[in-house]
């Protein structure tokens, strides 16, 4: 029984690293880059056609999806460079949180301020400082763009569009939370996403220090 465990493990083993070479040689390479243009213009084409056309609903979905959907093929490539663990990073959590509000949490003001604030602060930072670039046949380009730059586009449409078309609705008949209308103090405004983002530090400085030390 151990010889054949110890088999099976070699033979995975094996086809780990074929699999690996053959993603890092010039073939293997093209053939990803093509798959990678072409399925980057589409993602670009149906991002832009549903903001157009279903800017207040459909839209959010296919955000939830796609972020999503591009973070996991970048663990998958990462996980093989050994580079997984900058997937612990800020940008990953502050698209977390968006995703919770989303889809779980639309009526939760704090959850808007946090992600409205770090959409256009941190994230919108990192565009510039990381020159996030639109390569199509680049995935990790895109997937940089889908965590940076699209949760900017998001949580804009949402303010200055879903919002503004909701304010004209019932209370009852609004899918996202209503800005109270006396405003919302500045305390509030600031300590929210600046809690939420010192929560994250503390646990990130706890798996990265002390937890996974030794093996990074």
């Amino acid at each position: 029984m151990l010889r054949e465990q110890e088999h099976i493990a070699r033979k995975l083993k094996e086809k780990k690293n074929k699999l690996k070479g053959y993603i890092r040689s010039a073939k293997g390479t093209r053939f990803l880059d093509k798959w990678f243009f072409v399925g980057g213009v589409t993602v670009i084409m149906l991002t832009s056609y549903l903001m157009g056309a279903f800017p207040n609903d459909l839209y959010y979905k296919w955000h939830t999806f796609i972020v999503p959907s591009y973070v996991a093929v970048r663990l998958f490539y990462y996980r093989a460079k050994g580079m997984h663990y900058y997937l612990f990073d800020f940008c990953y959590w502050a698209n977390i949180i968006m995703i919770l509000f989303l889809n779980f949490y639309p009526k939760n003001l704090d959850l808007l301020l946090c992600s409205y604030f770090w959409a256009h602060g941190p994230l919108a930072v990192i565009v510039g400082a990381l020159r996030n670039s639109m390569v199509f046949h680049k995935v990790d380009n895109l997937t940089s763009l889908a965590i940076h730059a699209l949760p900017i586009v998001t949580m804009f449409n949402l303010r200055w569009t879903t919002m503004e078309i909701e304010s004209l609705l019932p209370e009852d008949q609004r899918v996202f939370v209503s800005l109270p209308a006396e405003g919302i103090p500045f305390l509030r405004h600031f300590i929210y996403p600046v809690g939420l983002y010192f929560f994250w530090a503390f646990f990130y400085y706890i798996k990265m220090f002390v937890v996974s030390s030794k093996r990074i």
